[in-house]
């Protein structure tokens, strides 16, 4: 039984995977730490550079077929068998030679289910490197760590059918389910953000995953009976997300207004009847919270963007 458990999806990753590697291999507490490498079926042999970390205790699985990154993580929570579980993309690395060592400490000794600390996010550009801090971010799995046994007790798998966001409905579950929070406001992670992922190159594309990953989020709640307050909040949440997306959608990409506003519609239809009874001062005060870090003015009022979603 290890500690911890990291699981690495793997895809396309001969030249990134040692480097998130060594930063594991670098660990205090590296032999107490197990790997768990998913291969989700890109038919690339990665023995030659998994063979260079015989300090670290590898457990190298292939999936028979593609199921993206989410699928491949699931794969890994069943494979595991650390008591906590750590997701990291195979082109990332931890900052710092205690960052698990830290994170197991204090989870353990908060008696937690779930562990938040900071990450740092990088992206490389032809005129430089852009570096932000990340706190208290759920939409992403970096730098966060779970008592695995809390992930099956809940059956808290990845929603397979999102091949993008699928992070933040799970995140969104894995919180609301009531499970006990611990934070630590240290820097363990940085995640290389690549500007050539679909996530960037695709702008629509990613924001269109937003909202198909809201409603499963709320889907998933409903059908896991998660009180109703929290659920009201959650899509609240979101629903200001997606109203910020709208903005960012007709302006990078207005040909995709249209089908954009379809896929929202989809979500209030099924959230409607949670927000009718909702108070202007709760509405403001969510709304408020989520436009904070928006810098551009929207191009239509928030109740504009509710006017085009309630249009038959």
């Amino acid at each position: 039984m290890y500690k911890m458990s990291v699981i690495i999806p793997c895809y396309n990753a001969r030249d990134t995977i040692a480097s998130t590697l060594y930063s594991i291999a670098m660990q205090s507490i590296a032999d107490e730490v197990e790997v768990v490498i998913v291969n989700d079926a890109d038919g690339v042999d990665y023995t030659d550079i998994l063979g260079r970390f015989t300090d670290l205790h590898i457990k190298y699985v292939i999936n028979p077929e593609n199921r993206g990154c989410g699928g491949a993580r699931n794969t890994g929570i069943r494979e595991a068998s650390g008591d906590y579980v750590l997701f990291a993309d195979s082109d990332d690395q931890f900052v710092s030679s205690l960052a698990l060592e830290v994170m197991y400490n204090r989870i353990v000794a908060e008696k937690a289910d779930i562990l938040v600390s900071t990450f740092e996010s990088e992206m490389r550009f032809a005129n430089g490197v852009a570096i932000k801090q990340m706190k208290n971010a759920i939409t992403w799995m970096h730098g966060k760590a779970f008592r695995r046994q809390y992930l099956l007790n809940n059956n808290l798998f990845f929603k397979e059918n999102l091949r993008l966001n699928e992070d933040m409905e799970f995140n969104q579950i894995a919180f609301d389910l009531g499970g006990k929070v611990a934070e630590i406001p240290m820097v363990t992670y940085l995640w290389r953000d690549n500007p050539e992922s679909i996530t960037h190159k695709s702008l629509y594309e990613n924001k269109k995953w937003f909202v198909l990953a809201a409603i499963e989020s709320l889907k998933d709640s409903t059908e896991r009976g998660i009180a109703c307050e929290k659920i009201r909040l959650r899509v609240l949440q979101n629903l200001c997300m997606i109203y910020q997306y709208y903005d960012i959608v007709i302006n990078d990409t207005p040909e995709m207004a249209g089908d954009y506003i379809a896929v929202c519609k989809d979500f209030w239809r099924l959230c409607e009847p949670l927000v009718r009874d909702v108070s202007d001062e709760e509405a403001r005060k969510i709304f408020c919270a989520a436009m904070r870090d928006y810098e551009d003015i929207p191009s239509v009022t928030f109740m504009e963007f509710l006017n085009k979603l309630r249009a038959d």
